[in-house]
């Protein structure tokens, strides 16, 4: 199966989906001056967020790689100053990808209250924003 097509199917392999290879991939394809690249990587990292796990320790881990919050900070501003440039003239589309990006944020929110709730190593927890 394609590597697009796993990121769009309603199963992820985190072994396969999030690999050195592809974490950097995935935030060119964030960026990425095509917006319906731009709204499935989002809606793809939205969901290899969510992935469930067994362990709290994997779901740390792998929100420490993603380093999602640093990324769409950026991304966020970047839009946001591209709004303010264009000025009254709304882009639907752009307006489309930043409640995607906000989507993700809110997913990895969520995820982490969760985690907040199982975790028991306090410091554990702590470790993903060192």
């Amino acid at each position: 199966m394609p590597y697009a097509d796993c990121l769009c199917s309603g199963w992820i392999d985190i072994n396969l989906t999030v690999t050195p290879t592809t974490v950097p991939l995935l935030f060119r394809l964030l960026a990425d001056q095509s917006l319906p690249i731009r709204l499935a990587t989002a809606v793809a990292l939205l969901r290899i967020v969510a992935k469930g796990l067994k362990e709290p320790g994997d779901k740390l881990q792998l929100i420490k790689v993603l380093s999602l919050g640093d990324v769409i900070d950026a991304l966020e501003s970047k839009t946001r100053t591209q709004q303010v440039e264009r000025g009254s003239d709304t882009d639907e589309g752009e307006e489309s990808y930043r409640e995607a990006l906000g989507k993700l944020l809110n997913v990895l929110g969520l995820e982490l209250a969760k985690l907040a709730d199982v975790c028991t190593i306090p410091h554990a927890f702590l470790q993903v924003f060192s």
